[in-house]
């Protein structure tokens, strides 16, 4: 099968799920799972890698796969080439040449847990889900969490039921317990396959886990599963209609959590509904910030600074400097230095000097980055940074330094002058650098 009927299978592989099957619908479904289960791992796996790789003629691939079978496979350089072969070699493998097949990937040149190690476990996991599972008890290959989550994720696609029990997935650490762990990661594993399966009982499976974690880990991947498949609006409509005893609370603002990063705006307009429901939303609120930080942290910002100021808004303030000072960092200087004296703004301008200058490799202004510092209310956090700012600009302009304090009589002790360019190695090296850079760039604007 191609990459371009991979494509065709995926663009419809999704919808399947979404529907309420007969038997003999979900006989139907699983047939079609089967023709492209392999294409969904294809597809995870290269996408991990950071992109599809297709030829320019939309066929699989724009060259054949080295002679010498699976072994010649396993030692090509070429990572999309190697992991795309692996799944076509697969694909068209019969389960009786597993002993051989094994010993390839036991012998390849590849490290442990490598994306091959994930195709061959869920090509294992399709008709010997149980002996794929223990091989990774035993094998350094194999034992890669993502590998023995496709295995998990792949038995769980094709019989949830053996999953009823919660055995399989207990944590180690925790056998002999009389109430052992689950391993989280394998729970979530459990979820995406049973979502996929399109077979009833895994809401009630999901309640019925007595680990605290592993269902908190369970729940969110459901609700992800949910956002994904049906829209974060039907997501949240599912948990509104929860009742008190199913976990409705810690089920909305799981909710929210997840729809806070596929659309903050909608989370927004969801957001009040779910306090007068009396729902955490200390959480989301910092998910919101987080997503709309990304991409437009100036209306973030506006937003949380609209909100009652609170420990939890400051913490979200905070998130949102960080993601500004690499988005447009000298829009986000213009921003501080003309809102003025703001408390609730405190921690973005503590960010903006410290994490700004260290993501900008101290390629800064100092005089802007000293004119941000005194825009702190609270006097400890101003004098501080204020500080912070001059010992590393003395690592740059002493003269400069000296004459601030000449300026600015009583601000600090003297004795505390001795401490000026005292800072971690780490910086001096990144200062001194920045520094360099700004003399040579002087020097050739000069000469041109």
């Amino acid at each position: 099968m191609s990459m371009q009927d991979c494509n065709r299978e995926l663009g419809t592989g999704m919808s399947r799920t979404q529907e309420p099957k007969t038997d003999a619908g979900r006989a139907a479904a699983g047939q079609a799972l089967a023709s492209n289960r392999l294409c969904v791992v294809l597809a995870l796996v290269v996408l991990s890698l950071g992109t599809l790789h297709c030829a320019d003629d939309g066929q699989a691939g724009g060259s054949e796969p080295p002679e010498g079978g699976l072994p010649a496979i396993l030692r090509h350089p070429d990572p999309l080439e190697r992991v795309r072969w692996t799944a076509e070699f697969l694909e068209a493998a019969d389960p009786d040449d597993l002993s051989e097949i094994r010993y390839a990937f036991e012998t390849a040149p590849l490290a442990r847990g490598d994306r091959e190690y994930a195709l061959f476990g869920h090509w294992w996991a399709t008709f010997d889900p149980d002996a794929a599972w223990r091989s990774t008890f035993d094998s350094l290959r194999m034992e890669g969490g993502h590998v023995i989550r496709q295995i998990f994720r792949t038995w769980s696609r094709s019989d949830p039921s053996v999953m009823a029990d919660y055995t399989k997935l207990w944590d180690p650490g925790t056998w002999g317990s009389t109430a052992p762990g689950l391993r989280p990661e394998l729970v979530e594993s459990v979820v995406i396959g049973w979502t996929e399966s399109g077979e009833p009982g895994l809401e009630a499976w999901i309640s019925g886990i007595k680990d605290a974690a592993a269902q908190a880990a369970a729940l969110k991947q459901y609700v992800t599963m949910k956002v994904m498949y049906e829209g974060g609006e039907e997501a949240l409509r599912w948990a509104v209609a929860l009742d008190a005893s199913e976990g409705r609370r810690a089920t909305l603002s799981t909710a929210l959590n997840v729809v806070a990063h596929e659309d903050p705006q909608l989370a927004v307009e969801w957001l009040d509904r779910f306090e007068q429901m009396e729902a955490d939303t200390e959480g989301p609120i910092r998910s919101i910030a987080n997503s709309w930080g990304h991409h437009d942290p100036e209306a973030a910002a506006r937003w949380l600074l609209g909100r009652e100021k609170t420990e939890g808004q400051s913490r979200a303030l905070r998130s949102v400097a960080n993601h500004w000072v690499r988005f447009d960092y000298d829009a986000f200087a213009a921003w501080l230095l003309d809102r003025g004296k703001e408390s609730a703004i405190d921690k973005m301008r503590t960010a903006f000097i410290q994490s700004g200058s260290k993501t900008r490799k101290f390629r800064v202004d100092f005089p802007v980055l000293l004119e941000v510092a005194n825009g702190i209310t609270e006097e400890g956090a101003r004098r501080r940074d204020v500080f912070w700012v001059l010992t590393r600009w003395y690592r740059v302009d002493e003269a400069a330094v000296n004459a601030w304090f000449d300026a600015n009589p009583g601000e600090f002790p003297e004795a505390l002058k001795a401490r000026l360019g005292v800072v971690p190695e780490a910086e001096v090296e990144l200062i001194e650098a920045a520094a360099a850079e700004e003399v040579a760039r002087l020097a050739a604007d000069g000469s041109s």
